[in-house]
């Protein structure tokens, strides 16, 4: 039964990320953090899931997810600074109005 527990983290995880992109719709460093906490539930569900069948598919699936979501969000971090720079704001209003 100790796979309820992290089961039940892995939920709380991924409504915490579902309703803190819903309610923060202005920041995108919030965003791009409640995109990291859904990634971090999936890779959760994986290792846990792949400990209980005792395979190493999903521990390696779960290992993936994380550079993924390590490279993602660098390159989003790369693109905030570039933002910044150039609009002096990463409020998300104001990048709706760049013309191109």
């Amino acid at each position: 039964m100790f796979w309820v527990f992290f089961v039940l983290m892995s939920v709380f995880l991924f409504w915490t990320a579902c309703v803190g992109m819903m309610f923060n719709r202005r920041n995108l460093i919030v965003m791009l953090l409640c995109v990291e906490l859904i990634f971090l539930a999936a890779s959760l569900n994986f290792v846990l899931f792949a400990k209980m069948h005792h395979d190493v598919h999903g521990q390696i699936m779960g290992l993936f997810v994380l550079v993924i979501a390590a490279s993602e969000s660098a390159i989003a971090l790369a693109l905030f600074v570039l933002m910044y720079r150039q609009y002096g704001s990463l409020d998300a209003k104001v990048l709706t109005n760049i013309e191109g």
